[in-house]
């Protein structure tokens, strides 16, 4: 998330070398623009965390559902089993 964060320090920053006087309503609007494509980089990335940790789940979630499965074909043999 930071190397995107840089990015956008990069893309909105002024050339090397530049001189010149920033009017308050400037900063506003640099601040208001850093802020926002600050957020869009946290969301995008949470929603990304998500849909890792979803997987993760789902994935164990199967995994146990497998394990069940197999103890029920277990038992099913033990009753068969003990009515013969």
């Amino acid at each position: 998330m930071q190397k995107e964060i840089d990015a956008v320090v990069a893309l909105m920053a002024p050339p090397a070398n530049s001189t010149g006087l920033l009017t308050a309503r400037d900063i506003q609007d640099i601040v208001r623009r850093a802020a926002s494509k600050g957020a869009l980089i946290g969301w995008l990335a949470a929603e990304k965390d998500t849909r890792e940790r979803m997987a993760r789940t789902l994935a164990q979630v199967e995994y146990e559902n497998q394990c069940n499965r197999e103890r029920v074909k277990e038992l099913e043999i033990e009753v068969m089993e003990l009515k013969v």
